[in-house]
């Protein structure tokens, strides 16, 4: 990417960012307990970053973890500070400290849900501001996805969005149905039939780009080095061996390329090794050659 349209995009994301209009809450010095914690719910639409800076970038590394429903927007910037103004407003809180923490459980189809995180740090000025939003990376506690629909479920909402959503994140949704339909299958002893799987085989067939996108975005974010994008990395490398062992089988390989299935799955057990426990227990469930 060439300099220049790299200067060109950050200033176009500034200016998104000032564009929401957001800044200017303020909490009473000295605040503390419950009268702390209903002050900043109270602004929490007003919530952002530090700088611009920080917002464009926490937009760019986290929304890919919201739910496809608060992510439709033609401005990701808009519904990620939506998301995370949500999950303060309605949120449990789950720590105090320096640190509010805040956790809400987004919906997917078919029973799924994900776990969600705001963290707001409040200066001594006064002023909140969010210190990250995503999924959690400050709390234990159950995994960040719920799968608790029946592989059908999943199968047909697959299929739905495979037919119907071209956009990555409608793609992004799909591989979940994915991962859903084999942890539902596996605890089901469950199969897809076998006219699903050639209707499945078909519309991934025709989205091979959007596949080798996802691959080569899940190695990106295995290398990121970060609890975060460790976790992004093992979730997406579970949907993609979801897919292939629950619906393409062998013909897999035909349609990803197979050296850097291998260098992602390398990527993610070498970055595992430094993530603490509590995060390693945060993912569902891992493929096997985690």
């Amino acid at each position: 990417m060439r300099p220049d349209s790299v200067s060109e995009r950050l200033a176009d994301d500034l200016a998104r960012v000032a564009a929401l209009g957001r800044g200017g809450a303020r909490v009473e010095r000295g605040l503390a307990g419950d009268r702390l914690v209903e002050a900043v719910r109270a602004q929490a639409d007003r919530l952002t970053f530090e700088s611009p800076v920080a917002a464009a970038t926490a937009v760019l590394r986290h929304v890919g973890e919201l739910p496809y429903n608060e992510r439709e927007s033609d401005c990701p910037i808009a519904c990620y500070h939506r998301s995370a103004s949500a999950t303060v407003t309605v949120g449990d809180l789950v720590g105090e400290g320096l640190d509010l923490v805040f956790v809400r459980r987004g919906e997917e189809p078919n029973r799924t849900g994900i776990r969600l995180e705001a963290v707001v740090r409040v200066a001594p000025s006064g002023v909140p501001h969010l210190v990250s939003y995503g999924w959690p990376t400050c709390t234990a506690g159950p995994p960040i996805l719920n799968f608790a629909g029946h592989a059908a479920g999943y199968w047909r909402q697959l299929l739905a969005d495979l037919r119907t959503h071209h956009s990555p994140a409608g793609f992004e949704r799909a591989m979940l149905m994915a991962y859903g339909g084999r942890v539902a299958s596996l605890r089901e002893g469950t199969l897809p039939g076998l006219a699903r799987q050639r209707e499945v085989l078909g519309l991934v067939a025709r989205r091979l780009r959007q596949l080798a996108g996802y691959l080569g975005r899940s190695i990106h974010l295995a290398e990121r080095g970060d609890p975060a994008g460790w976790t992004a990395a093992s979730v997406r490398r579970a949907a993609l061996e979801s897919l292939f062992a629950g619906l393409l089988g062998s013909v897999a390989f035909d349609l990803v390329n197979a050296d850097a299935l291998a260098h992602l799955d390398r990527a993610i057990i070498d970055t595992g090794v430094s993530m603490p426990e509590p995060v390693r227990r945060s993912v569902a469930y891992l493929p096997s050659p985690v």
